[in-house]
């Protein structure tokens, strides 16, 4: 199980994101509550906001137990595939979500950060969903590569 490199392809996402949703939320939180007090909402946006909020609060929740799923399943590839491929989807929006948040909030948070580990730790939380959406289809890439080996051993017997 772990020593395929496409588990440890799935491991680094389920550790980084975990620590991204642990460690980062109250930090998130500061940020979305910056971009509703700075904007004029009607009562419908500020619902929407409110909802947007909740769900992508726990985005890289839900990824890093879909990716630890995945390595628990080993033996059946094609599940794993479909589920890497959600997961894959699911970094892909947190990804984009990512950019689009931190266009509002960066000078924000930047400020409000009162050392350099934690400028640090915010270029990271930048990087995470890129990095790990990377490791996702890499470990997608070696699953299909594994199962093509595995198609084409039966097909010689």
């Amino acid at each position: 199980m772990i020593q395929r490199v496409q588990s440890l392809y799935l491991i680094f996402p389920f550790l980084f994101y975990l620590l991204y949703w642990l460690f980062g939320f109250s930090w998130y939180e500061k940020g979305y509550e910056l971009i509703y007090s700075h904007s004029t909402f009607s009562n419908a946006d500020s619902l929407f906001l409110d909802i947007l909020f909740c769900i992508t609060s726990y985005i890289p929740c839900v990824i890093a137990i879909i990716c630890f799923i995945t390595v628990m399943i080993f033996k059946r590839r094609l599940i794993q595939i479909k589920l890497a491929y959600i997961s894959l989807l699911l970094s892909v929006l947190m990804s984009l979500y990512t950019i689009m948040y931190f266009c509002f909030t960066f000078q924000f948070l930047w400020s409000d950060m009162t050392s350099v580990v934690m400028k640090l730790l915010l270029c990271a939380a930048i990087i995470n969903p890129f990095i790990c959406s990377f490791l996702i289809f890499l470990a997608i890439k070696r699953i299909k590569k594994d199962e093509d080996l595995i198609n084409s051993i039966n097909r010689i017997r």
